[in-house]
């Protein structure tokens, strides 16, 4: 299951917050709404349902106890109808409202002399009854619906979601834009980050006046000239000593040089010393190359302002003399240093021939933008838990016998990554198709 990231995280919490609270606030709303339109309607009811009352009775009076004609006399407000109760139980209605409408509470409240109201409900709709005694013990009762107060709480309430719904996208946009604020200077500090492993040893975080992020970008800072640091210190040391080992190691080759051109001369157990003096020398004299170039790979680097250059033709030059292993697709210039690609190209290619039982074929394409080179061969390819790690410094591959061997210095693939990272390009392991190893490189093509 995916994790919700930080800045969803605020967001979401945004959302949720401004929709709760958005929530509590339409039912508040709808509660206090609903019980003060309900109080004004029965009010209003009351006051109407008193004032006609009175005017039936003085219209009984008058017209010499007519109940239906004093309470036909009463005009009714739209919703309501009316009932007039005699002492006798007879009963008259305006419209046709029956006493077995009627509350019985209510009815039984009124005829004991006491006026009285009450909300009911009566084949689903809400109701509001008002009984007003009058004189020689007659009852005037009025009945009101409250359809049109159900229906204005509805719209209330309809209101009230749509506010919580536009409340809540706000506060998603409020969350949204808090996030960045606050994730803006972290995501810088990720980018220099990024920028520092990928070799920029001058990338920094930028400084803030927030007290609370002046920790971070400080602390990262610190630790960003301490490593720059360290790593100026390392190359530089391994410059110097492979500059000062120059000296002897030139000396012990012209002298291993000697004592191999009079190698029959010598007995058979110096023969086989000289033997191991040479190798070992030649395998001195590339890992001083191979030094010496790593401490190269710290000094400023544009490739952009590098000439361009046929990395096709630079894969025949590696490869000459078996031309049939090379094969050449499409546009291959890339703006590179020769030098460094060329040493890429020479690694790998050492690399199948030492490790991989020999070159297998070097195509060179071009697939889009960029031009790939890769390298197969012919051997056992490498195990999974190896790939990575080939392109480690001093890294033969443990699980593999024949990339194990003592031979090498161990720096070859390790260089490969860094000249082509410097150019910025890609280099990976992938499977050949002839089930040995595959090493392909990826470089911008130049511009045309």
């Amino acid at each position: 299951m995916r994790t919700l990231g930080l800045r969803g995280r605020v967001i979401l919490g945004f959302a949720a917050g401004a929709l709760l609270l958005s929530m509590m606030l339409t039912v508040v709303t709808d509660v206090v709404s609903a019980r003060y339109l309900v109080d004004q309607r029965e009010r209003a009811a009351s006051r109407q349902a008193v004032v006609n009352g009175l005017f039936v009775e003085s219209r009984l009076t008058k017209d010499g106890a007519d109940p239906a004609g004093a309470l036909g006399a009463v005009r009714l407000g739209t919703g309501a109808d009316a009932i007039l109760l005699g002492p006798s139980g007879e009963a008259s209605t305006a419209i046709g409202l029956s006493e077995s409408d009627l509350p019985p509470d209510l009815v039984t409240a009124t005829e004991a002399g006491q006026p009285s109201s009450q909300i009911y409900r009566s084949g689903g709709s809400p109701l509001v009854a008002v009984g007003v005694p009058l004189g020689d013990d007659y009852a005037y009762f009025e009945v009101t619906e409250l359809d049109s107060l159900q229906d204005t709480l509805r719209t209330i309430i309809w209101a009230g979601m749509a506010a919580a719904l536009l409340t809540s996208l706000l506060g998603a946009a409020l969350g949204w834009w808090a996030a960045s604020r606050v994730l803006r200077p972290i995501n810088e500090v990720a980018l220099a980050a990024a920028k520092l492993a990928s070799g920029d040893l001058d990338a920094r975080a930028p400084t803030t006046t927030d007290p609370d992020l002046t920790a971070i970008s400080s602390s990262f800072n610190a630790m960003a000239d301490t490593l720059a640091g360290r790593i100026q210190r390392d190359a530089q040391f391994a410059a110097d000593v492979s500059h000062e080992l120059r000296s002897p190691l030139t000396t012990m080759a012209a002298s291993a040089s000697v004592l191999e051109s009079r190698r029959a001369e010598l007995p058979e157990v110096a023969q086989e010393a000289v033997d191991l003096l040479v190798v070992d020398v030649s395998r001195f004299a590339e890992l001083l190359e191979d030094l010496l170039d790593l401490a190269r790979d710290h000094e400023p680097f544009d490739p952009t302002a590098q000439p361009v250059i046929d990395l096709a033709d630079i894969a025949s030059v590696a490869v000459a003399g078996r031309p049939d292993v090379l094969v050449r697709r499409g546009d291959t210039r890339v703006r590179a240093d020769a030098r460094r690609i060329g040493r890429v190209v020479d690694n790998l290619v050492q690399n199948a021939d030492r490790h991989g039982g020999g070159v297998e074929n070097v195509t060179v394409e071009q697939v889009g933008s960029d031009v790939r080179l890769a390298v197969s061969d012919s051997g056992p390819g490498v195990p999974p838990e190896d790939r990575e790690a080939v392109f480690d410094r001093f890294s033969r591959g443990t699980s593999t016998p024949s990339r194990a061997a003592n031979t090498g210095t161990g720096l070859g693939l390790a260089l490969v990554r860094d000249h082509v990272l410097a150019h910025g390009g890609a280099c990976w392991y992938e499977d050949a198709d002839s089930g040995g190893a595959c090493f392909v490189v990826e470089i911008p093509g130049a511009e045309s």
